[in-house]
């Protein structure tokens, strides 16, 4: 339930924008939809006192923005905040999410609103270990390399099959090769081939090898 409304951008609180991986293909994809079509599914807000909280809808912001509007038709849920992230979360079948995504979601669950695991679980219709999982998974991130995947400069694939594991071993190593791939960016194959080669080496080929990681 709720109501559909039109607002000015400028007045969402744009409260989970840190949470949202930039992706420049769809942004193109919807910015051109937009433009012909104009905007079909309204974004998700909520209000707390007079603010309007957006919950789902980032890229559409950004779409319009591009596209040169400033305004967005918005979906005004009777949720609180919490329930309506809930909602959003629990919606696997209508949305394929980023893992880094979600966890990072599943974050401000855990963290901010101090929802246990088990809670979290039964509320988006997933075990307690998937919860953990995700969370352990956004954890292991350093700050630095956590921006660089909500930025899009660094794969999700990259992060939760590479760095993230990296991280957990030897959170040195993992900011010293993040500095390179910041400067001369690996393909996943090339990352993948170099995370391979670093599992099976000692620590003198590992030094050398993370001097010059595309030589790997």
């Amino acid at each position: 339930m709720g109501s559909t409304r039109t607002v000015d951008i400028h007045l969402l609180e744009l409260r989970y924008a840190h949470c949202r991986i930039m992706n420049h293909q769809a942004l193109k994809q919807l910015r051109d939809s937009i433009e012909t079509y104009g905007q079909i599914v309204p974004a998700l807000v909520v209000t707390e006192k007079d603010k309007l909280i957006l919950v789902d809808g980032y890229l559409r912001v950004r779409a319009l923005r591009a596209c040169g509007k400033d305004q967005i038709c918005v979906h005004l849920s009777e949720e609180n905040e919490q329930n309506a992230m809930f909602s959003l979360l629990a919606k696997t079948n209508e949305r394929q999410w980023e893992a880094i995504e979600q966890s990072v979601l599943l974050q401000e669950l855990h963290r901010r609103f101090g929802c246990s695991l088990s809670h979290i679980a039964a509320r988006i219709g997933r075990d307690k270990s998937f919860v953990k999982r995700r969370l352990d998974l956004v954890e292991a991130l350093p700050e630095n390399i956590l921006k660089a995947v909500i930025s899009g400069t660094l794969s999700t694939w990259s992060a939760s099959r590479v760095m993230a594991p990296l991280a957990r071993a030897n959170i040195k190593d993992a900011q010293k090769l993040m500095a390179h791939l910041e400067n001369e960016p690996l393909s996943t194959r090339e990352l993948a081939h170099f995370y391979e080669h670093y599992q099976k080496s000692n620590r003198s080929v590992r030094d050398r090898m993370l001097e010059i990681p595309f030589f790997s």
